[in-house]
């Protein structure tokens, strides 16, 4: 073997094979003719090159006889490009939905959708542990970072294998699991409650959220709505389990029917949830939410709008976390909420408002904006440090 490191090469002098290591640029990667293509941590190659590179380099042995293409990567948390879509294809050929006979997939890593935090888990999953990792030195690398949102983030992504949603978490799980409280709608039936509504366009999510205020705390249900047809699609593209939430009691999901959300069904079931407790008002994202504003406002609710502009939605927002921080915030465990949680990824806008923003479309986060605006109704009658000395939510609403 003749090793050229300043051109990264390595000739076989027998057989005068060669071996390059290339960048993960796609330009000048054309007229490669090989047996082997090897993408190494597939995922790591820079989004704006990933395409053109992959493009351009996948191809290189279709003159010769049995040529293979090699992708090798961790999971990942960019849910676009071709990485992504190459998990999409091997998740499809593994679960029996593709019957791709050019294509052997294999897939060593925790289940993004599993409880990653059981390490028994860890390792029926990992074959290399404890063959080639020691036990010990995961338990104490997930210690390090267990109340880091971002070292969490890592380490589900580096070290379980685990596909995830967002680099950076808004809050840290310990925090969200601290606000969880075992209760259900009936607590808040016949009391003075807010809802926030985050309509949806034709095929999207359509979410409402109760909030009530008890003694220092303040309770909430998050529901929502998704078109059958949406559901089914979203959980072949994305492995995402809207069916599966759908059935399960504690994420308060109904399939509305057909391809497309009915707001009329939205409406009547708003409107008789509505009967049970004594609605203050209705907070709504004025997106979509016209036709229905009218019908509430002739049935007599009081519907307030919450523009969706930095500044009011920062409050709103920083309102939200607050409340989850200082533990006064209450919640069912309702996984699809969790779920819409952890999707949110923080960020300032040129005020230094807060902004939660999703990392991609795949990254649902309605349930949060249906929550903070529900509470918003409250920061008109509490002393809050998020709101402008002085100043009310209504008045900026």
């Amino acid at each position: 073997m003749k090793i050229l490191r300043s051109k990264d090469l390595i000739i076989d002098e027998e057989t005068k094979s060669r071996i390059k290591i290339v960048s993960g640029r796609g330009i000048a990667k054309s007229g490669f003719n090989c047996d082997l293509v090897v993408f190494d941590e597939f995922f790591e190659i820079d989004p704006a090159y990933a395409e053109m590179t992959w493009m351009k380099v996948k191809n290189a042995g279709m003159a010769r006889e049995n040529s293979l293409v090699l992708t090798i990567s961790h999971a990942n948390y960019n849910h676009s490009g071709p990485a992504y879509e190459s998990w999409l294809k091997s998740r499809d050929i593994i679960e029996g939905r593709s019957d791709n006979w050019t294509t052997y997939a294999l897939h060593y890593g925790v289940d993004e959708y599993a409880n990653w935090q059981d390490q028994d888990l860890w390792w029926s999953e990992l074959p290399g542990v404890p063959e080639l990792v020691d036990k010990d030195w995961y338990i104490e690398e997930f210690n390090n970072v267990k109340d880091s949102a971002t070292g969490l983030m890592g380490f589900r992504c580096f070290h379980l294998n685990q596909l995830t949603s967002v680099p950076v978490h808004w809050l840290s799980p310990a925090t969200v699991a601290a606000c969880k409280e075992s209760y259900d709608e009936s607590k808040l039936w016949g009391l003075p409650v807010s809802i926030g509504v985050d309509a949806a366009k034709s095929y999207d999510i359509y979410s409402y959220t109760i909030s009530a205020k008890i003694e220092d705390k303040f309770y909430t249900i998050q529901k929502a709505f998704i078109p059958e047809k949406q559901a089914e699609m979203w959980e072949k593209k994305h492995h995402v389990p809207y069916r599966a939430w759908a059935l399960d009691s504690k994420c308060n999901l109904e399939l509305t029917p057909g391809d497309c959300i009915d707001h009329l069904f939205v409406y009547e079931r708003l409107k008789a949830e509505a009967a049970k407790f004594k609605v203050r008002a209705i907070m709504y994202d004025p997106h979509n939410f016209e036709p229905t504003r009218q019908m509430l406002w002739r049935e007599g609710f009081n519907v307030k709008e919450v523009k969706q502009s930095p500044k009011i939605m920062g409050v709103c927002f920083k309102n939200l976390e607050t409340l989850f921080l200082t533990g006064k915030l209450r919640h069912t465990g309702n996984p699809l909420f969790l779920n819409h949680v952890s999707n949110c990824v923080p960020d300032t806008d040129k005020w230094n408002q807060l902004a939660l923003n999703k990392a991609s479309d795949v990254n649902k986060i309605d349930l949060v904006d249906s929550t903070a605006i529900s509470l918003a109704y409250f920061l008109e009658f509490d002393e809050a440090s998020v709101m402008p000395k002085g100043q009310k939510i209504f008045e900026l609403l």
